[in-house]
């Protein structure tokens, strides 16, 4: 309460002053800090958390930006707007920004002052700090590990960068250090081996692997489930890595890579490993990788005779949207009979799904209705969502045994083209 009271108190004392003060920086900040004082005295008697600082400090410095960027806006489609209005406008929300830095500096909020330095990086490429952020272009994934385990702040890999770009400019993160791999030889070929699997390149991105024939003919599944992701002009830097790597529950192409079986070559200061891409998301937003472990490449196993894979998703639109429920089936049949299958599932729990029993139904049957029913009972059973604006938990669990069906039907049918 006392905030807004200082605040309107504030803006009725700076409207009073002539322009020429009213527009002098300097004067404004001495207010501002000053009106300050008996905030922070508040904040001291009530013994506040630091996590509630922070919220309530981002919250402030999130309106003022906001603020600003609808005056910005607004002045110039009305340039009628009074002079003193627009000051009194542009004050308030340089007020509500300024205190947020006050905060940072005043009570030592480490974790919001990287969410505030995003805004002042952006402008000066110095942090409130005066800490400069640091650009990395390693020139071996070994040479990247090491600055990775080395690093003390915030460490991000910039391979596509359609997440970590769109973080950064969204005050979400604000890498103290950012490294980026796309100069290291093979980050973005395309190989098959001589026992017919593949090594997909960490920085290969979607437009490159959807005008691989090759690829296509063995896994289109695959590569149909990046294609979904984003735009045409997303599609020439998303990569299979940076969507896997980003933790979500909700990514395209998780589940059909799960499904398909691929592994995922890790480079750490332990050395080199490969583990199974279902092992690498633990959470939303969260992976097994340990510090300074990074992704090289993704490995597909050979696709062999008569297999075929398929992704679905559901979306409330018709492109360009998360999907509220991804359904990835793989599957190898001998004549009409399935002798292997996969299936995950994406969207539905806290990270991506590999359904065993879902799989384990399909094996032995020729697809008729009683495999596909079983099918979808398994796929349901495994489903754990939460409802939100997208979706209910009860539409969510209907729609994976849908999709499930629905994908198992176009994996059947390559696998027997």
């Amino acid at each position: 309460m006392l905030f807004t009271e200082n605040a309107i108190i504030w803006i009725r004392r700076v409207a009073h002053l002539p322009v020429r003060k009213r527009c002098h920086s300097a004067s404004i900040g001495n207010e501002i800090l000053r009106s300050l004082e008996a905030t922070f005295e508040q904040f001291a008697a009530q013994e506040m958390s630091k996590r509630q600082l922070a919220g309530f400090a981002c919250r402030k410095f999130r309106l003022g930006s906001t603020c600003l960027q609808i005056h910005c806006r607004f002045r110039a489609s009305r340039p009628w707007l009074s002079l003193q209005d627009s000051v009194t406008v542009c004050t308030f929300a340089q007020w509500l920004r300024i205190t947020a830095f006050a905060l940072v500096r005043r009570f030592g909020i480490c974790q919001l002052s990287r969410v505030l330095d995003a805004s002042q990086r952006r402008r000066t490429g110095r942090s409130i700090r005066g800490e400069m952020m640091r650009y990395h272009t390693p020139s071996s994934f070994e040479d990247a590990s090491a600055i990775a385990a080395a690093a003390t702040g915030v460490t991000r890999f910039l391979a596509g960068g359609t997440d970590v770009l769109v973080q950064l400019r969204s005050d979400l993160v604000t890498p103290d250090d950012l490294i980026d791999i796309k100069l290291i030889a093979g980050v973005r070929d395309i190989t098959r081996r001589d026992d017919g699997s593949w090594r997909i390149g960490a920085a290969v991105s979607g437009a490159e692997l959807a005008e691989h024939e090759a690829l296509i003919g063995e896994w289109p599944g695959v590569v149909e489930a990046l294609e979904l992701i984003g735009s045409t002009q997303i599609q020439a830097r998303c990569t299979l890595v940076g969507n896997l790597c980003n933790g979500s529950p909700a990514a395209d192409s998780v589940p059909a890579m799960i499904a398909a079986g691929a592994t995922v070559s890790v480079v750490g200061p332990e050395g080199a490993r490969e583990i199974a891409v279902e092992d690498v998301p633990t959470g939303p937003g969260m992976t097994s990788l340990g510090p300074g472990e990074v992704v090289s490449a993704i490995n597909l196993p050979p696709r062999g005779e008569g297999g075929g894979d398929a992704y679905l998703r559901f979306i409330p639109r018709t492109e360009m949207d998360i999907a509220v429920v991804g359904a990835g089936v793989n599957l190898s049949r001998e004549g009409e009979a399935i002798t292997a299958a996969r299936v995950a599932l994406g969207a539905v729990a806290p990270t991506v799904l590999l359904v065993e029993e879902a799989g384990a139904a399909l094996v032995g049957s020729t697809l008729d209705d009683s495999a596909l029913a079983a099918l979808a009972k398994a796929a349901e059973a495994a489903c754990r969502p939460i409802s939100d604006k997208r979706g209910t938990v009860e539409f969510r669990t209907h729609v994976a045994g849908v999709l499930a069906r629905r994908a198992a039907k176009i994996a059947y049918d390559r696998a027997g083209a």
